[in-house]
């Protein structure tokens, strides 16, 4: 799994750093760039001997990984270039539909259990990590011109830990012991992280929040008694 996951990575990294890294300050030199990368996963464009498409296609065909689900995430990529702000709760939704879900579902059809239930659970853990994200991030996002949240903080917190709870089940559908437990640290640390937005909120603007080794600690402990979030 972890070389197939490798794969998954290289290219999502590949095109995160084509929308987003300084390599060029033309916005449609981006957007062209990962049209390419687009055509590439689909394979009409010969990249032979290039390291991440040759891993890539391999896992796509052992792993049966739609090329649909790469789309969604250069999607979210070509609307951080061309950004434009949420208007609403909807629009957030539908952008952590782009940027987040499709990672989840990946790591599912990896793991062998992209079960339609199983992503409708995974769907609602990583769209809560995204806004977790985007609640974390508010002063460094307002310094890049973002601004991700339409809403007043205090309801997207509570909204984003209803997310955490319709979702936190999902380790039940994963067959493997160590990724159920991975999963669940995951979810254990997203959780704790809202938790220091929460204790923060009204100095989010001003400072970004960062787990310390108390709260570490506090994660491994909920871990360890069975917590899921």
């Amino acid at each position: 799994m972890r070389r197939h996951m490798s794969s998954v990575y290289a290219i999502a990294r590949l095109g995160d750093d084509v929308g987003d890294e300084p390599w060029t300050t033309d916005p449609s030199e981006r957007l062209q760039a990962l049209s390419f990368l687009d055509a590439a996963i689909d394979r009409e464009i010969d990249t032979t001997g290039h390291p991440v498409f040759m891993a890539l296609h391999a896992t796509m065909d052992a792993c049966d990984l739609p090329p649909s689900l790469f789309h969604r995430l250069f999607e979210a990529f070509r609307r951080d270039v061309d950004f434009r702000a949420p208007e609403s709760w909807d629009d957030v939704l539908e952008y952590c539909h782009y940027s987040a879900n499709p990672v989840g579902e990946l790591v599912l059809r990896v793991a062998g259990s992209a079960t339609p239930e199983a992503i409708g659970k995974s769907n609602a853990i990583c769209t809560a990590l995204q806004i977790t994200n985007f609640i974390q991030d508010q002063q460094r996002d307002a310094g890049i011109g973002r601004r991700y949240l339409p809403v007043d903080v205090h309801q997207a917190i509570e909204w984003t830990r209803e997310l955490y709870r319709q979702g936190a089940d999902v380790v039940q559908h994963l067959q493997q012991w160590r990724m159920r437990q991975e999963i669940r640290l995951i979810i254990l640390a997203g959780s704790r992280m809202l938790e220091r937005c929460e204790a923060m909120v009204d100095r989010l603007d001003q400072e970004r929040p960062a787990l310390g080794r108390t709260d570490y600690l506090r994660i491994i402990w909920r871990w360890a008694i069975g917590r899921r979030r």
